[in-house]
């Protein structure tokens, strides 16, 4: 039966135009964890609905297709990111459980862009800590420690150096919060 139920999701979001049915059907892709749906899905990451392309982008993360990371980081780097964005954000989170560090430096750039919407530049340094991104601890604990920079961005800093487990930035974070 399950199996059944598989073709018939996977028929759905190949040949449905409805956003709601894609969405849903995605959806249950996901919590399915039906692999071999990824090649359909990844068709839906350039879907004229941003609501679908978000459903796709979780459906991707959910069914843990790394082996889309390099279709997603192209889309993201394709993104403008001085406009506020589901699937851009659904984008970075994905890439972070994917552990994408090979565009930390891309996510760097577009966090001192002051041209990046805020929500993406919070995203942005979610990712750094998400994906494991050790090599951004500098840039981390600089942004933290700035006091012109925004209070939001400094938080989500600390938030980023803790998924890190930057433990030796500690007496730095102690030394500003004094």
């Amino acid at each position: 039966k399950k199996k059944l139920l598989t073709g018939m999701l996977i028929e759905t979001i190949d040949s449905d135009s409805d956003i709601s049915i894609l969405v849903k059907s995605l959806n249950i892709i996901a919590q399915m964890e039906v692999r071999e749906a990824a090649p359909s899905i990844k068709k839906h990451l350039s879907n004229d609905s941003e609501d679908v392309r978000v459903a796709a982008t979780y459906a991707i993360k959910d069914i843990k297709a790394v082996d889309l990371k390099n279709e997603l980081i192209d889309k993201l780097k394709a993104q403008d990111f001085t406009k506020d964005s589901n699937f851009t954000e659904a984008m970075l989170q994905t890439l972070a459980d994917f552990k994408a560090v090979e565009i930390q430096e891309f996510a760097v750039e577009k966090i001192k862009d002051n041209k990046t919407s805020k929500n993406l530049r919070l995203s942005s340094i979610l990712f750094l800590g998400r994906s494991g991104a050790a090599a951004a601890k500098d840039f981390l604990l600089k942004t933290f420690s700035d006091p012109d920079e925004e209070m939001d961005l400094r938080a989500y800093s600390v938030n980023a150096l803790s998924k890190l487990e930057a433990k030796d930035a500690l007496p730095a974070v102690n030394k500003v919060i004094d």
